[in-house]
């Protein structure tokens, strides 16, 4: 698949942004109110109100392409199982609006993620590219630190540190 050059790119697109999306793209009338799947478990609604989101998002034609990114540090399972559980919604929904839409998640970083993480969170077909050339010797990155520059996610004070 070539990704043509006028094609939508966007950062930190929200999950239930996308779905609104796909309504739209499936020419769905979108006045009034929709059924949000009651289920017992919130985390298993389509429409969540949060904030997780696909770190960059490629859309053209009937085709979108979800993709993860770490440029260090490792894979989160536990944030690959929700962001796995949302993709899965999301193809479950735009299925029967229009069946032509096709939803791409991949995975972008310098380290693949391991084969358990990635059974673990039930994306084992998910590809991965990997993030070649990033020079890792020269990122640095921004963490939160106490007073004895050691990494604290409530610290007060916060440091440049080398990835």
């Amino acid at each position: 698949m070539q990704i043509p050059s006028g094609a939508y790119w966007a950062i930190d697109y929200h999950f239930d942004w996308i779905a609104g999306a796909i309504m739209q793209f499936s020419n769905v009338e979108a006045n009034g109110r929709f059924s949000n799947t009651p289920v017992s478990d919130r985390l298993d609604r389509l429409i969540q109100g949060n904030q997780e989101d696909t770190d960059l998002l490629v859309a053209f034609g009937n085709n979108i392409i979800l993709m993860e990114c770490k440029a260090a540090g490792g894979w989160n399972k536990k944030q690959l199982i929700s962001k796995a559980k949302r993709i899965k919604l999301l193809k479950q929904f735009a299925e029967p609006l229009n069946d032509s839409v096709r939803i791409f998640p991949v995975l972008l970083s310098p380290d693949k993620p391991s084969e358990e993480v990635k059974k673990v969170a039930g994306i084992d077909s998910w590809p991965w590219i990997e993030l070649a050339d990033y020079g890792q010797e020269s990122f640095s990155a921004v963490q939160r630190c106490g007073v004895n520059e050691k990494a604290d996610r409530d610290g007060d004070d916060w440091h440049i540190i080398k990835a």
